[in-house]
């Protein structure tokens, strides 16, 4: 170094944490911070000492260092960071930390690091950057402050929306008892379709299935442990508790249960095929039928999302549009019921009416109805647009993505990925780089910690609830299949088994088709005025 006596600072390692080395660090580059000056940065962690001071004193002289060249031709310079004050136990330095860093070709400054905050405390002090160049010279600024009233304000609108979602649902959508959630899985009236028998042999079937336990979130450590491996205290609490939380959002917010969103009515399934391999008592292995937790989780924040308007049919109309995208599923789609009220839907189903037998993809046909709906197809052909472009954002290639249907009635098997492709299209359906909804996992959220009172059934009662709910999905699952063998194959499903409630697609009731809904159904070809544009913001 040049002339200058640099005097060494005495002190030790041995003994010395790096935990309080680093935060002896972080105090000096805050309190440099805050008055706008740059922290000391070592470049040598070994040249870097504590003084030593007693537990209930330290020293309160100003650090300086200084950095000269000995070679007035280098380009850099050693730098020798100095050493930061220890603190005592109950008091820290309030002393200003001064670093002089002195160069005879650089004029680059380092930018401060941001200012720790304590526990219950914040810097309020600006963080200033200075950034010096040959050519210009600019200053840039953030002001805490301000920073701070966002997030004010922002806690304050969250509280609003909490208190008011509160308040609706007490009204609207009140907590679901016991009673309640029975009355969601009924066991269907004895007819000439439903007998005793079938009851006693859907019943033994259900109570002899090898996957029963499974189903029910009952996994022992003999179903997930590998040989060899330590066994699990719980196995699967992970997504029985996230798959409880999602099982309960249906009774309250859809007036029905998750067996029958994911079930026969909306012809949809859940596909398991990804899951982890779990072991059956015969020492076989099958992939794990429990929804795993991150398809409970997705669904979640889907289904408790505003953009549905209360509506489980438009929910299971994107998911299959999703899945026939990602599968290349070219048989003819048969559209949810409780949609007729939608002129962009009623459009949807007069070209796939028209162009049955066509074998076009799904997107192909999107593009007619887009051709007959115009510049205005309403919400919800926006959201066709953004789920589009959402397939081909976050579709990933796999070779087992061919579709599992094999006949036209069979319903949809759904994925995680078909949840996070639909998810992705929530997050991002918007205009001009502004989103119209906020994102679902703060929605889903809001609604979470904003419900009043405790929904049937909690984590320790969902293995009996979820029991109730499958065997009445299957009693009338069995009811139906016998209507259509007495019936005939091509027989419309019976009204009385679209839902455990008031029948409905929805926890509202659905508004009652229109003459002109009625002609349409007689003639799906026929496309008049009023169903060749949008109606906006669309109705259903």
């Amino acid at each position: 170094m040049s002339g200058r006596s640099n005097r060494p600072i005495q002190g030790h390692h041995d003994g010395e944490s790096d935990e309080l080395e680093d935060q002896s660090r972080r105090l000096a580059a805050s309190v440099e911070t805050s008055l706008g000056r740059h922290p000391a940065q070592s470049t040598d962690d070994d040249s870097t000492h504590h003084p030593h001071r007693g537990k209930k004193s330290r020293s309160k002289k100003h650090i300086k260092r200084s950095r000269e060249s000995d070679d007035s031709d280098s380009d850099e310079d050693e730098d020798v960071a100095p050493s930061p004050p220890r603190r005592g136990r109950k008091s820290r330095s309030k002393k200003h930390i001064k670093r002089s860093r002195e160069s005879d070709d650089s004029d680059e400054d380092v930018a401060p690091s941001p200012p720790r905050r304590g526990r219950k405390s914040r810097s309020k002090k600006h963080i200033k950057r200075s950034r010096d160049s040959d050519d210009e010279e600019d200053d840039e600024g953030v002001d805490l402050g301000r920073v701070e009233k966002i997030v004010d304000d922002e806690r304050v609108n969250i509280q609003k929306t909490m208190q008011s979602i509160a308040s609706w649902m007490e009204v609207n959508r009140p907590p679901v008892t016991a009673e309640r959630f029975r009355e969601l899985a009924p066991i269907p009236t004895q007819d000439a379709d439903y007998t005793q028998k079938d009851f006693n042999n859907v019943l033994r079937e259900w109570n002899e299935d090898p996957m029963r336990n499974l189903i029910l979130g009952r996994h022992t450590a003999a179903n997930v442990t590998l040989p060899g491996a330590v066994p699990p205290k719980e196995p699967r609490r992970g997504e029985r508790e996230s798959f409880a939380s999602l099982y309960r959002i249906f009774p309250r917010h859809y007036d029905c249960l998750y067996e029958e969103f994911m079930g026969p009515i909306y012809r949809l399934t859940y596909d398991n095929s990804e899951n982890r391999h779990v072991y059956l008592e015969d020492g076989s292995t099958i992939p794990d039928p429990f929804p795993s937790k991150g398809f409970s989780e997705t669904l979640k924040q889907i289904v408790l999302h505003d953009i549905w308007r209360g509506k489980l049919a438009v929910i299971a109309a994107c998911l299959q549009y999703v899945n026939m995208l990602r599968t290349n599923d070219r048989r003819p789609w048969q559209l949810p019921d409780g949609l007729s009220e939608s002129l962009f839907f009623k459009t949807w189903n007069n070209v796939i009416q028209d162009r049955r037998g066509s074998g076009e993809r799904v997107d192909s046909l999107y593009g007619r109805v887009k051709t007959i709906t115009g510049s205005d197809p309403g919400l919800y052909g926006d959201f066709f647009d953004q789920m589009t472009e959402s397939f081909q954002i976050k579709a990933k290639p796999q070779s087992d993505n061919a579709s599992k249907r094999t006949k036209d009635d069979d319903p949809y098997f759904i994925r995680t990925t078909d949840l996070t492709i639909l998810l992705h299209a929530i997050d991002n359906y918007g205009y001009g780089g502004t989103t119209h909804y906020h994102r679902a996992q703060r929605v889903a959220a809001l609604k979470h910690w904003s419900k009043t009172g405790n929904d049937y059934p909690s984590v320790k009662q969902f293995g009996e609830a979820r029991d109730l709910g499958v065997l009445s999905a299957r009693l009338l699952a069995r009811k139906e299949e016998n209507r259509k063998a007495r019936l005939g194959a091509s027989q419309a499903v019976d009204p009385r088994l679209k839902s455990s409630s008031s029948m409905s697609s929805s926890a509202l009731p659905p508004p009652k088709p229109t003459e002109r809904d009625r002609e349409a159904e007689y003639n799906p070809t026929s496309h008049d005025d009023e169903g060749q544009h949008g109606d906006g913001d669309d109705s259903s």
